[in-house]
Order: C-alpha cells, then sequence, then structure tokens
C-alpha cells in the first residue's frame, strides 16, 4: 500500500503498530513519525508514537508526541497518563505532579490516579 500509495497515512501507521507489536519498536519509529506527517490531527497517532519513543529513551522527543496528542484531545485521560509516567521516569515529579491535578479532576475514583498521586506525593515531599 505504501508504495502505491506513499501518502496514505492510515498505511504507515498500521505498519508501525505491526512493527511494535513484533517487538521492532526501532523500526516502527520511522513509521509513526511519517503516519503522524499524513495524519497531523491523529491524536493516536501521536500517543503511541510517544508510547514507542519513551520505550526508546527518547524522553524528549515522546513528550512532545504525548503534548501533541494532549492538544488533539484534551480530555483523552490516557494521553496525560501516560505523559505522567514519562515524567515520574525522568525524575520530573511537579511535571507528573500537573498532569496527576488535572487527571485527579477527571478520574476521581480511579485506582491508578490515587497510586500515581501518592507516588508522587512521596517523592516531592
Amino acid at each position: 500500500v505504501i508504495n502505491q500509495s506513499p501518502e496514505y497515512g492510515p498505511a504507515y501507521y498500521s505498519l508501525a503498530l505491526l512493527m511494535g507489536e513484533e517487538n521492532r519498536i526501532e523500526e516502527a519509529l520511522q513509521y509513526f513519525e511519517r503516519a503522524s506527517e499524513q495524519m497531523p490531527n491523529n491524536p493516536q497517532v501521536f500517543y503511541n508514537w510517544a508510547i514507542a519513543l519513551q520505550q526508546m529513551a527518547q524522553p524528549t522527543k515522546s513528550e512532545q508526541a504525548y503534548l501533541k496528542a494532549i492538544d488533539l484531545a484534551p480530555d483523552n485521560m490516557r494521553y496525560r497518563y501516560g505523559l505522567s509516567t514519562l515524567y515520574v521516569q525522568q525524575q520530573q515529579y511537579q511535571k507528573a505532579m500537573e498532569q496527576a491535578d488535572i487527571l485527579q479532576q477527571q478520574l476521581p475514583s480511579d485506582p491508578r490516579v490515587q497510586k500515581l498521586l501518592k507516588l508522587l506525593e512521596r517523592e516531592l515531599n
């Protein structure tokens, strides 16, 4: 499909996801990037790309992709939770807390959010 229709973003995205499933994350990155160029308004592309970048220890690029996903879909709490996780991994606890506060407002009884908040409170105190 990519050879026949090089501007068809879903083909790049599907290939990136397939490579991710096969644990070929490094190879998947180029296809996520191409999918993001072809589908710049699809937050799920940026979210999955952020996860792949996070797995490949590219935190700056991962943060940018998470932020783009959040910008496109601010009400999707999975994106904020992913970004919070990235910040915790990078020991950027204050940034993680900013996202966790938003998560708590939207999902006050979610056990994952409560666990995240407890972890952040310990780290910040």
